[in-house]
């Protein structure tokens, strides 16, 4: 089997000359290859370029696929019928992911169908040309530019065989686009009419050097044959333009060169360059200067129309008005057509049939020079209003709605409008005695065929516009239509408009096909019109993409012509993608998605649904806006973050996130391959949290009316990547931010997230836990857990905090729809968390205002801390319960940071009031759901992971004696045993969990006496059975209870007697404790095991943590047993992990000093 390889750039058109070389060998072509192997190999990479595969868990594209094999090698350079043994090496032929693998195999370019690349194909003259080269050769036509076809302009089916969508100026996508051609046509600029290019200098000429430089570097890295370049007559010199001289513009006049403007000088710099770079190379260069082309399929509103156009839309909309003028909505309209200028400035114009002539003629030729492309026939622009009036006048009397009386027509002059040079006309005498070549089409024939062409467009825009939007929509369109810029537009310089993509998968849909389709227009695309319809400085593209399930029944319509007859007003380019995804892979999707969005050019990344409302108008300014404050308040570049807008389905939630353009230049993607179908939007905010750019915009909202916390239409994958996923890619931001020469300590803040499991739902508690005051420096969210779905009290307090803080970007409240349990419910929260630090508080603690500083404080001293442990204090015993309670030292952890403040070797603590620092760890839901053992367990296995990946010194927990909660006493005040005998049920489970760290001690009050019974049972048994009297072994066990029930009882009566919170209550306080201490050991005995803490200390630089841990303390010494409580560990108690040098090894019991000596 062939092994596939990955390149990041590796070449299409491997895929693409062995799909034909597959199709000449089956066709007969006069290729014999009989080489099995060979034929495998076509096969395989005939296949994988049709559908997508996967390596190393990355989605790879098309032109991402080259097998390589060593054997193959000759075989395939066999095919080569003239190879070039003097060739130089190509320059990518070492393959950095694989480099001690020589390059893929090169197989002659003669030996396939010749390939020509025509970049901004699916512009005006581009899109005409590479459809006369599909029809006109037998070549393998690829058309590359930023936006699919616009609405009006030719298909991609009729203008050639492969469609590249990307910005051209990014010299990656250029080579996507060159690789392997022989011919190249460039016609990708930014231009438009005299109304967009005044004012816009450095815009377009920067954008065009970049396209151009890109060019010409990949020609000559690609040694491509010949390459055309669409020059413009704007590079002639300005002077001779004017009334008075000789207008027609010969070639060798354009130096010493002196334009108009930008555009003009920019063009005439990028003809020399591509001239040097053919005169140092084999490539052949031609260039033609086009004069003012014109015709069907071309821009005819939005700003970028040229004159002849522009006229004949006036004249659309002049006569829609006329027609429309009894409406209520229309006003004072005047039946007045504008002109800039005093109409005396002469131009030519060229249709664009004789345009193609001439450039298939030029590349043709042996012609290097620059070549007029152009008419020598010149109009004044007020003698051309009148010939498009009356070529309008003729297209129009067709079809016509119903007859309206011709009013007569005013002409209205702007004198402050731009109005270019004087005058412009070709001189065609070279093309002519060169090429034979002169324009066939008179410019009246040229403007009546574009005017039918714009009649009916305009005829196709009213009728969208009334089913999706209204006539008041329609009416305005036309009134600003009769200006010569659109609705969108302003007079003044021309700003480069800020590019939105929009990534919209289509995905498992449950409805039918045209019951999707209405809710895609009804939903999304009716509130995307209403919500933007007056943005003028956004220019959007949408990306579609349609996953395996769907394709059969979506390939049956046009989607990206649905989309654009819904927003017949919205300037707007829509791209659709089939993908080879199974259903439901909507994170996939979006990733394949935005990586084109990135290709093409966008500035910002925005994520929608097809059941999505946009209900806030304005919301692209509003992103904006939030974006460039991040940029000022961050002082990292603009794009940097990941902004929300606020989904009232899912309060809280970051459903549909932006990031910018600096999100891809960072990690290269979207997101990780990991995700399915969730967690990639919050996954995407979260990376920005520490950096103080992640924001919510509060104030504009959405809605999603399936999905988000409720069911989807496809089965849920969830990822949990809280954890390391998502510090790997804050990792790689930190990265970033250094390479920036930025010290993270002013850039990133530590996040500390709090999360309140709560089943009471105690509003008053709650509130107190949400009004923390947060220091500054610190990002901290409030997670919320609900769990008690059926109680009433609950479900009314978690509606009323829902509304109070659910809008609010750092507040998240959410109901379990069953009973969880403790460790659950937490579980729940940490999966809604993202911060490196989680603090965990019950919901009946109430924690004083500054516990946040303290434990702030902490994790700046301790950074290697698993975690801070801080006080939970209980209110003073005032019944003989409470008193027992505390004497039993089931308490004893609560409290521990105030008794031992600052200890940085404590193994766990209560979740009442605990830090931890986050990893992959969960609470483990089998114990039981009341609590008891979770929080050890969670501790422990923490620590665990947090030693197991890292090298640098992982302390324990950390005491924090002034991170203060208040505890009451539990069931108002008389706890019930039932509640520690439970704790200590789940504290016994650990003993079976952590094996190598537990072992048998010496037995307490409870075991001796479950030992009595069971002891006594057996031998009355034994009696009955052999009639033997057994009075004296029933005796001795009977005798070891009593003795050891009395020294614990003494041992507690002392305490009672020397603390001062029980002298109160007599010696009937240490009956109450002594028992209920009985009672918790009881529940532990369930498993036969008391765990004693221990740290082994291997007599080496680095502490392996097996154990360390504490217990209550009597009279200021240590109590000689009953530890209870299991620590933590780098790694388990093996053997295989202990120093081979000693046979044995110290055991050092950290609280008392005592030492013992522990074999292998």
């Amino acid at each position: 089997m062939w092994q596939a390889a990955v390149k990041e750039k590796a070449p299409a058109t491997v895929v693409r000359k062995l799909r034909m070389l597959r199709t000449a060998r089956g066709s007969g072509g006069g290729w014999t290859v009989d080489d099995d192997e060979v034929r495998e190999y076509i096969d395989a990479v005939i296949l994988a370029s049709t559908h997508a595969v996967e390596h190393d868990g990355r989605q790879l594209a098309e032109e991402d696929v080259v097998f390589r094999n060593r054997a193959l090698r000759p075989a395939l350079e066999s095919l080569d019928p003239h190879p070039d043994p003097d060739a130089p090496p190509r320059p990518d032929a070492v393959d950095p992911l694989y480099p001690d693998l020589e390059a893929e195999f090169t197989v002659s370019v003669s030996a396939f169908s010749y390939l020509i690349s025509v970049l901004g194909g699916t512009g005006f003259i581009g899109s005409h040309v590479a459809k006369r080269l599909k029809e006109e050769t037998s070549s393998h036509v690829i058309a590359a530019d930023q936006y699919a076809p616009m609405p009006g302009h030719l298909p991609l089916e009729a203008i050639c065989d492969e469609f590249i969508q990307c910005d051209l100026r990014v010299k990656s996508n250029m080579e996507r686009a060159l690789r392997g051609c022989q011919e190249a046509f460039l016609f990708a600029a930014d231009m438009g009419g005299m109304g967009y290019l005044a004012g816009n200098d450095f815009e377009v000429a920067s954008w065009n050097i970049q396209i151009t430089i890109s060019f010409a570097s990949v020609c000559i890295a690609e040694r491509i044959e010949k390459v055309f370049f669409a020059s413009s007559a704007c590079v002639y010199p300005e002077p001779l333009q004017k009334h008075g001289h000789a207008f027609k513009l010969a070639e060798d006049s354009a130096w010493p060169a002196d334009p108009q403007d930008g555009y003009g000088l920019e063009k005439l710099f990028s003809e020399r360059m591509l001239e040097y770079s053919s005169n140092e190379t084999s490539t052949s260069i031609r260039i033609a200067r086009f004069h003012n082309i014109f015709g069907p399929n071309g821009t005819w509103y939005g700003g970028r129309e040229k004159a002849p156009a522009a006229f004949l839309r006036k004249f659309a909309c002049l006569r829609e008005l006329q027609f429309l003028k009894p409406h209520k909505y229309l006003q004072d309209h005047k039946n007045e057509l504008i002109i800039w200028g005093t109409g005396g400035q002469r131009r030519s114009f060229c249709y664009i049939t004789d345009a193609v002539d001439a450039v298939l003629l030029l590349m043709n030729s042996d012609v290097t020079k620059p070549v007029n492309i152009g008419s020598d026939r010149d109009v004044s622009i007020l003698d051309l209003s009148h010939l498009c009036e009356e070529s309008f006048r003729l297209a129009q009397s067709t079809g016509a709605e119903v007859p309206i009386e011709e009013p007569r027509l005013q002409r209205f002059h702007d004198t402050e409008g731009p109005i270019g040079v004087d005058c412009r006309s070709s001189d065609n005498k070279f093309i002519k005695e060169t090429l034979g070549w002169e324009p066939l089409t008179s410019l009246e024939d040229g403007l009546n065929q574009t005017a039918v062409f714009i009649v009916e467009q305009h005829r196709l825009l009213k009728k969208n516009v009334l089913k999706s939007h209204s006539m008041e929509d329609w009416i305005r369109f036309n009134q600003q239509g009769v200006f010569s810029t659109h609705v969108l537009q302003t007079r003044g310089p021309v700003t480069r408009k800020i590019r939105f993509a929009i990534v919209l998968p289509l995905t498992s849909k449950q409805l039918g096909l045209k019951e999707s389709l209405e809710q895609l227009e009804n939903v999304l695309l009716k509130s995307f019109w209403e919500t933007t319809q007056h943005v003028s400085d956004v220019e959007f593209m949408i990306f579609v993409g349609i996953d395996d399930s769907d394709s059969e029944a979506l390939c049956q319509l046009d989607i990206a012509q649905f989309i654009q007859n819904a927003l017949p007003l919205s300037p707007i380019a829509v791209s659709v993608y089939k993908l080879d995804y199974p259903a439901g892979s909507i994170c996939r999707i979006l990733t394949h998605l935005s990586q084109v969005a990135y290709q093409n050019g966008a500035d910002f990344f925005m994520i929608l649904g097809d059941d999505v409302v946009l209900e806030t108008a304005q919301w692209p300014e509003k992103i904006i806006q939030t974006f460039t404050q991040i940029s000022t308040e961050t002082r990292l570049p603009l794009g940097f973050g990941c902004v929300a807008l606020n989904d009232v389905t899912f309060p809280g939630m970051p459903t549909f996130p932006i990031v910018g353009r600096m999100h891809f230049e960072i990690f290269g993607h979207l997101g990780p391959h990991v995700f399915v179908n969730q967690g990639l939007d919050p996954y995407l905010f979260a990376l920005y949290r520490p950096y103080r750019a992640a924001r919510f915009i509060e104030d504009a909202t959405v809605s999603n009316r399936i999905g988000g916390e409720g069911l989807a239409r496809y089965n849920k994958k969830h990822v949990y990547w809280t954890g390391p996923v998502i510090q790997e890619g804050i990792s790689r931001l930190d990265s970033w931010i250094k390479l920036q020469g930025r010290s993270l300590a002013g850039t990133k803040e530590i996040t500390l997230d709090v999360i309140v499991p709560s089943f009471r739902g105690d509003l008053h508690t709650l509130e107190a836990i949400l009004g923390v005051s947060v220091p500054e420096g610190v990002c901290t969210m409030f997670i919320i857990i609900f769990d008690n779905p059926g109680d009433v009290t609950a479900y009314e307090n978690y509606k009323y905090l829902l509304s109070k803080y659910g809008c609010k970007g750092n507040f998240r409240i959410r109901m379990n729809d069953k009973n969880l349990g403790a460790a659950g419910a937490r579980n729940r929260g940490l999966y809604e968390s993202t911060a490196e630090w989680v603090l965990f508080l019950d919901d009946d603690v109430t924690p004083c205002s500054t516990i946040l500083d303290s434990y702030t404080a902490c994790i700046k001293r301790y950074p290697n801390a698993s975690g801070f442990v801080g006080t939970t204090l209980l209110p003073t015993p005032q019944t003989l319960t409470q008193a027992a309670v505390k004497l039993a030292g089931v308490t004893y952890f609560w409290s521990i940071a105030q008794n031992e403040p600052f200890r940085t070797d404590i193994p766990w603590g209560v979740t009442a009031n605990i830090v931890v620092r986050r990893t992959d760890v969960l609470f483990d839901e089998s114990f039981p759901k009341s609590g008891g053992g979770e929080d050890i367990d969670f501790c422990l296995r923490t620590t665990l992971a947090l030693c197991a990946k890292t090298t640098a010194t992982v302390q324990a927990f950390v005491t924090v004696p002034d991170a203060v909660a208040y505890h009451p006493w539990w069931d108002d005040g008389n706890p019930k045993w039932s509640h520690f005998f439970g704790w200590a049920r789940g504290d016994g489970a650990l003993a079976g969990k952590f094996p190598a760290i537990s072992y048998l001690n010496a037995l307490n009050s409870a075991e001796t006496i479950a030992l009595c019974i069971g002891w006594s049972a057996c031998q009355i048994l034994v009696s009955a059975l052999l009639g033997v009297p057994v009075y004296g072994a029933v005796l001795f066990p009977f005798i070891l209870a009593i003795s050891n029930v009395a020294s614990d009882f003494i041992l507690y009566y002392l305490a009672s007697r020397w603390r001062h919170e029980f002298q109160t209550f007599g010696a009937i306080a240490t009956l109450y404790g002594f028992t209920l201490a009985m009672t918790v050991d009881a529940g532990r005995f369930q498993d036969g095991h008391v765990i004693k803490l221990i740290k082994y200390d291997l007599s080496e630089e680095k502490t392996i943590w097996i154990a360390n841990g504490y217990h209550y303390m009597l009279g200021g010494q240590e109590s000689s047993h009953d530890i209870d409580f299991v620590a933590i560990s780098h790694c388990w108690l093996d053997p295989s992990q202990l120093p081979k040098s000693h046979e044995s090894f110290h055991v050092q019991l950290s609280s008392s000093g005592k030492e013992f000596i522990c074999q292998k």
